[in-house]
């Protein structure tokens, strides 16, 4: 619970500090969908917006990496992995009550480690597409954020697009396999207890 309240936070925080601007950071890390396999197509679009940004959305772009650079990343794939853990876990107990047998650790062990694996390779995905995004970030005399659309090149925002669309296949296949086996669980429990 401690791992869900401080990913919830963390989350929360990065979506009041972006603001109006999450709408086209959530733009920027899916314009490759469009055209998968171009990547000056994906560069073009994402210049597009960022051409249209204003101080304070460059100002927002800036301050959320403050948490979602390294931090974010490390939380939600703490909270994940303990999620899947905790889910192995009430497997186990509701084989053993059903069967009155021990169940397969080992298979259960291989589930664990495949979705601690997972977990952890979204977020690095996670790390690398905000590497890509902050690479195009500076400060000028004035301690300002500016964008340098030069460096925002076609390769630069395919890239960080590629990480972000491979981050959120993952995390939403786990996330729709929890509430699977959670939903799996408690059908489970309530007809061992009706037994």
């Amino acid at each position: 619970m401690t791992m869900l309240a401080l990913f919830v936070l963390s989350q929360t925080l990065i979506i009041v500090t972006l603001d109006k601007t999450g709408a086209d950071v959530g733009k920027l890390q899916t314009v490759c969908l469009r055209h998968p396999f171009d990547e000056r197509a994906s560069g073009v679009k994402a210049r597009e917006i960022l051409a249209k940004w204003k101080p304070q959305d460059i100002s927002n772009f800036r301050r959320h990496f403050f948490l979602d650079l390294w931090l974010h990343p490390l939380l939600y794939a703490l909270f994940f992995t303990s999620a899947i853990l905790y889910m192995l876990a009430k497997l186990k107990q509701q084989r053993q009550k059903q069967k009155q047998q021990q169940p397969d650790d080992l298979k259960i062990l291989l589930y664990g480690r495949i979705g601690t694996l997972l977990t952890f390779s979204a977020a690095s995905f996670d790390v690398l597409e905000n590497l890509k995004h902050s690479s195009i970030l500076a400060l000028d005399e004035d301690d300002e954020p500016q964008l340098l659309l030069a460096a925002a090149s076609d390769l630069t925002m395919y890239e960080a697009c590629i990480f972000a669309c491979a981050k959120w296949f993952i995390m939403g296949g786990i996330t729709i396999w929890l509430i699977w086996m959670y939903k799996w669980i408690h059908a489970s429990s309530k007809e061992t207890k009706k037994e």
